[in-house]
């Protein structure tokens, strides 16, 4: 599985290619605490707010 920058048009993307490599190589982790299909995109907003969960919320998108 690859790492991809993307920006959230907050800034450009080039300025989080460093942090896809570091994630890319294994030496930062990003701990997923739930994938949702994208046709719960809500939930997984619901998720990310509520503060209790571990880890970040994944939409699954294919």
């Amino acid at each position: 599985m690859g790492v991809k920058a993307l920006s959230s048009g907050r800034g450009p993307a080039a300025l989080l290619e460093p942090i896809a490599g570091l994630l890319a190589s294994g030496r930062v982790l990003s701990e997923v605490g739930e994938v949702f299909p994208l046709a719960q995109a809500s939930a997984a907003q619901d998720f990310s707010q509520v503060g209790h969960g571990r880890g970040h919320a994944v939409n699954k998108v294919r």
